[in-house]
């Protein structure tokens, strides 16, 4: 199966940083996983109700990767916009806001493929 095109926005990689670093090695593990299509069933990515638009993917049972699914040229591009523990909708409708800022400026970050 063909690699998942995937984004590492700046929000993300400020959130990541925050984590602790065996939480890091799982979120990269995780990541890897999620690129490859591997391990979709323990991943058990989600749609996030109130948020459109808004995904979800399980790094343990109180973490999660949040991401949007959006086309270009190419395909589909999930771009990872923050991690952190699955209750931290507070941080998720900030970040959510961020990015609508970001796309409607035209900017882009870092690709992992």
């Amino acid at each position: 199966m063909t690699p998942r095109k995937v984004e590492l926005l700046p929000s993300f990689q400020a959130a990541y940083a925050e984590l602790p670093e065996r939480m890091k090695e799982r979120v990269g593990a995780a990541i890897a996983h999620f690129v490859e299509r591997d391990a979709e069933n323990s991943l058990r990515p989600e749609l996030k109700h109130g948020f459109e638009g808004i995904w979800s993917f399980r790094i343990n049972q109180g973490y999660r990767v949040f991401y949007t699914k959006e086309r270009d040229e190419e395909g589909t591009v999930f771009r990872l916009f923050h991690v952190g523990h699955h209750d931290d909708y507070r941080a998720l409708k900030r970040k959510v806001g961020a990015l609508v800022r970001i796309e409607i400026r035209g900017s882009r970050s870092k690709s992992v493929s």
